[in-house]
């Protein structure tokens, strides 16, 4: 009989109620089962198609393809050590401390980025925005996840991704063209002005609410 690892439900347990059994291990097989087979697309092949037509030997595109995934795997460590360490921080910093703060260093990445130079654009990317990012996401899913009433639940976390979708469906073609007329920095400032106003709104309106209650 095979073991089943349990993740314990805090809601359950806090009710009296058995943790349900979470075979954790089983579905993070089936995932890299999924990432295998998805990454043997004909499509991923296509740019190594085009270097063989453009004259390049075998060697050289296979030094392509690897100095590709050692970029790749550069650019995801930040993201992944902020990532692991999430849980760590919304432990030992409060959430009044915990969103200002990485929001603030979302602010500052993003200026980074504006600057024209890529030593620093890139530390703006690679640290501090995805580290900004890697944190706060999961701590803003886990304080709506708490806050929320259980039988409203479900319907909260649905709207919050449909307007991320609805947003993202407007801005990502509004920063392509923004790109296609001015420079990249000057659209990376645009961005940075969108987030500060809109943490300055979101802000107001948790204190208006605040004082109401």
């Amino acid at each position: 009989m095979s073991k089943i690892d349990t993740t314990p439900d805090q809601l359950a347990i806090s009710e009296g109620i058995a943790p349900t059994p979470v075979p954790w291990r089983r579905w993070l097989v089936v995932f890299y089962c999924f990432d295998a087979t998805t990454s043997l697309l004909f499509t991923s092949a296509v740019w190594v198609i085009y270097l063989a037509s453009r004259g390049y030997s075998p060697l050289a595109i296979g030094l392509f393809e690897t100095v590709f995934h050692i970029a790749k795997f550069v650019a995801e460590v930040p993201t992944s050590i902020f990532t692991a360490a999430a849980p760590f921080i919304m432990r030992h910093l409060p959430q009044r401390w915990l969103i200002p703060l990485f929001v603030g260093m979302e602010i500052v990445g993003l200026f980074c980025m504006s600057v024209p130079q890529t030593v620093i654009s890139l530390f703006g990317y690679l640290v501090l925005f995805q580290a900004s990012v890697a944190v706060l996401a999961p701590a803003i899913s886990t304080y709506i996840n708490e806050r929320s009433p259980e039988a409203q639940r479900a319907t909260i976390i649905s709207l919050q991704t449909g307007l991320f979708s609805a947003a993202m469906i407007v801005l990502f073609p509004l920063f392509g063209l923004g790109i296609t007329q001015v420079a990249y920095s000057t659209v990376y400032l645009w961005t940075l002005e969108g987030l500060i106003t809109g943490s300055i709104a979101v802000g107001i309106l948790v204190w208006i609410l605040k004082r109401r209650t």
